[in-house]
């Protein structure tokens, strides 16, 4: 079942090392994923060859071998393209906290003691390349694994996660990914030392954020079963991480919604567990589902902009008199914005994908009841761009569907409206418009300056509804009546 996966140049590793008395084993996810009819991914050996043991051996057969973390027994082998982590068996010492970096490390001499200072039974499976054997050092990953269950290799787990909490998070990404229960002694002390995430830093945090929000991508159909589809996963996750008490260790600003109520004649659930189910209702992506996670993080700031209780979110009328049309939580996409942004740029998030999450964000309530004309469509999409504007359909999809009351909407009359305008070749942005800002200047005798950008976004506004007009010919006509409109 394993060996399918190995390739002739892993084999004859593990061959060189078995005849200098080393047994050479892949180890992780290889062979859990194996035995449960997945695509391997990374794969990861390891033996109790010493990193210098181990660039002479590869320096032997031809193959490159460079350090990853030698003080820690990692290096990369490669072979023919592929590449290889390899590990010394080793024991690992901690400070007291739950940062997770070792502050000491033995290498070791056998499988079992390297067993014992991995995280979880399921990751703790070692094949013996050479010899076509699996091995379960803990006595329990080959069975966990067939019920699905994410368990601490040791007897102890407060020993495993206390020592490094960021695996705290590789617990919940897991059994995300792989759609498998967290077995109670592991959750309980996960549970326990969960504070420790305060010693995890920003970037660590982040990562397994995004492998969460995206673990029914990971491996499709591994989540699929008696919970549900695979989206069930990313809902999953972040439930797990809310009652374990992480969230507030990642995103805290999440946490204001809990328990907020809202219209029930629109939502099913609260404020932050309609985020949950938001996130996990749009496309996967990873702009997409941040954006849906935080689209309505400014719920609880607008309550309180407002004076109001964070439960009058929940009712037609507050019970406090507000201007006429100022519903109590009226602001909230602004809000929200700002607060995602910031909670965002902490995480370390890349500026671009900050900038789609924020932008969905500030704009998520536009045309809230869908009674907005074609020509107004038209401008709005043409305006904001193609990549925005069907993006915007996405996180309203992503937003009713949220609510728990219209699984399967489809935003059909925007996606239509936008449909027409590709067929129609209507511009999408202003480099699209048909002519440039030295064509405008030349047909209205202009100088360089605001002016020309003015008339050339008259322009795209005026193409976004009469696509036919974006010609050369047809634009200098129609130029000095938009000259005109725009007051120069």
């Amino acid at each position: 079942m394993v060996k399918r996966y190995i390739t002739a140049e892993l084999s004859a590793l593990a061959q060189a090392a078995a005849e200098l008395g080393a047994v050479l084993y892949a180890v992780g996810g290889l062979p859990r994923n194996a035995l449960m009819g997945l695509p391997p991914g990374d794969i990861d050996i390891t033996s109790n060859i010493p990193p210098a043991g181990m660039h002479a051996l590869c320096a032997a057969r031809g193959l490159r071998c460079v350090d990853v973390a030698a003080a820690f027994g990692a290096v990369r082998v490669i072979a023919n393209g592929q590449s290889y982590e390899h590990t010394t068996f080793r024991s690992d010492e901690y400070d007291a906290g739950g940062g997770h970096r070792p502050c000491g490390v033995r290498f070791g001499r056998t499988m079992e003691e390297d067993a014992r200072r991995r995280d979880f039974t399921c990751n703790a499976l070692y094949y013996d390349i050479a010899r076509n054997i699996l091995c379960d050092p803990t006595n329990r990953g080959v069975a966990d694994i067939r019920n699905r269950l994410a368990r601490a290799t040791s007897d102890d787990p407060s020993i495993i996660l206390r020592d490094d909490s960021l695996r705290i998070l590789r617990l919940v990404r897991f059994a995300s990914e792989l759609g498998f229960a967290i077995e109670e002694t592991t959750w309980q002390a996960a549970r326990a030392y969960v504070s420790g995430l305060c010693d995890i830093s920003w970037e660590r945090k982040r990562d397994e954020l995004i492998k969460i929000l995206l673990s029914d991508t990971r491996y499709p159909g591994a989540q699929t079963g008696e919970k549900g589809p695979a989206a069930s996963s990313v809902l999953a996750g972040l439930t797990r991480l809310y009652e374990l008490g992480a969230l507030c260790y990642i995103l805290p600003a999440l946490l204001e919604g809990a328990h907020v109520p809202q219209r029930p004649q629109y939502h099913k659930y609260d404020v932050m567990r309609h985020n949950f189910h938001a996130c996990a209702a749009a496309r996967p992506t990873l702009a997409l589902r941040l954006a849906a996670l935080l689209h309505d993080v400014g719920k609880p700031a607008a309550l309180k902009e407002k004076g109001l209780s964070l439960t009058d979110g929940g009712h037609d009328s507050a019970p406090v008199l507000l201007p006429r049309g100022m519903t109590p939580m009226l602001r909230h996409d602004t809000l929200g914005a700002q607060i995602a942004k910031e909670a965002l740029r902490r995480l370390r998030f890349e500026n671009a994908v900050v900038d789609d999450a924020v932008y969905l964000i500030a704009h998520h309530m536009y045309d809230l009841s869908f009674s907005a004309k074609e020509s107004t469509l038209r401008v709005r999409f043409a305006t904001m761009g193609r990549k925005y504007a069907y993006m915007l359909c996405d996180i309203r999809e992503a937003d009713i569907r949220g609510s728990g009351y219209a699984p399967d909407f489809v935003a059909s009359g925007w996606r239509g409206v936008l449909r027409r305008m590709e067929r129609e070749g209507a511009p999408f942005s202003m480099e699209e418009v048909r002519c440039t800002g030295n064509d405008i200047m030349q047909w209205l005798n202009l100088p360089q300056g605001k002016a020309v950008g003015e008339v050339k976004l008259a322009m795209l506004r005026h193409c976004a509804r009469h696509p036919a007009d974006n010609r050369p010919e047809r634009l200098q006509k129609l130029a000095r009546g938009m000259l005109h409109d725009c007051g120069a």
